[in-house]
């Protein structure tokens, strides 16, 4: 299975027996923590799109063109 990097300008922080993903230095908006929830490790990226375009009632072009920013980047890209 294929793996992707996120977004360097995204960290996990450790709080007691979880983890919360913050966009240095500031916590994230929700609606993108939902939406990078669906890259669970088990599914691969075509899967988590459509999961995501189902979830949020968008296309599939949209959403490739919402996750594209956060996955595989060398620089940090914070919206």
């Amino acid at each position: 299975m294929e793996k992707y990097v996120i977004n360097p300008a995204y960290i996990l922080r450790s709080d007691g027996n979880k983890a919360i993903l913050c966009a240095k230095p500031f916590l994230i908006h929700p609606f993108n923590a939902q939406m990078l929830s669906f890259f669970n490790g088990e599914d691969d990226l075509e899967t988590c799109i459509r999961n995501i375009s189902i979830y949020f009632n968008f296309t599939l072009n949209d959403t490739k063109e919402i996750v594209s920013p956060y996955i595989e980047n060398d620089e940090a890209y914070i919206q």
